[in-house]
C-alpha cells in the first residue's frame, strides 16, 4: 500500500514538473509562422532533437496560391550555422539564368537567389550565428517574395530560437 502511495505521489510530481521542463523549443517558433496575405497557409510543423552533443530545432510552414507557393523553414543549431557559410563568403553570382546576391534587409544579412526559367528563388536570412530562416518561393517575383518574407517577425523568430 505504501509503495502505491509513493508511486502515485512520484507520478504526480513528475507530471507537475515535466511540462515546463520538456516543452520543445520549436513550440516557441510555430506561432510566429503567421498567415501570409493572399496565401492559404498549411499546418505549421516543428521538431527539436537533442543528441547530447548538440541540438537542432526546426519549424516550418507551407503556403499556396496556385500556381504560386512558399515554403518557410526556421532552423537553429549547428546545421543552421553550416547553412549560413555561403553568406560569409560575400560571393555574388549573376547569369542569364538567375542570380545569387548578398543583401541586407532590416539589419539582417540575406542571400537572395533567383532562377529565371522557373520563376523561383529563395531568401536565406541569418537570424543569428546559428539560426537561419529559409523562404523558398515559386511563381512569384523576387520583389513580392521579399515583401512577403518581411511580414514574418524576423527579430521575434531570432529571439524564440534561442
Amino acid at each position: 500500500m505504501e509503495c502505491r502511495i509513493f508511486l502515485a505521489g512520484a507520478a504526480a510530481l513528475f507530471l507537475a514538473i515535466a511540462p515546463a521542463a520538456a516543452d520543445p523549443a520549436f513550440k516557441k517558433l510555430i506561432p510566429l509562422l503567421i498567415d501570409l496575405p493572399g496565401f492559404e497557409g498549411g499546418k505549421p510543423d516543428g521538431m527539436t532533437m537533442d543528441t547530447g552533443e548538440g541540438s537542432m530545432t526546426t519549424a516550418s510552414r507551407k503556403y499556396s496560391k496556385p500556381p504560386a507557393g512558399v515554403d518557410v523553414v526556421v532552423m537553429s543549431g549547428p546545421m543552421a550555422a553550416g547553412a549560413l557559410a555561403p553568406m560569409t563568403s560575400g560571393m555574388k553570382y549573376d547569369s542569364t539564368e538567375g542570380h545569387m546576391i548578398p543583401a541586407e534587409i532590416g539589419g539582417f544579412k540575406v542571400l537572395k537567389t533567383w532562377n529565371d526559367k522557373d520563376r523561383s528563388g529563395a531568401l536565406l536570412v541569418a537570424l543569428d550565428k546559428a539560426t537561419v530562416l529559409t523562404f523558398s518561393y515559386r511563381k512569384i517575383s523576387e520583389d513580392e517574395a521579399v515583401a512577403l518574407a518581411e511580414k514574418l517577425d524576423w527579430k521575434g523568430l531570432a529571439a524564440a530560437a534561442k
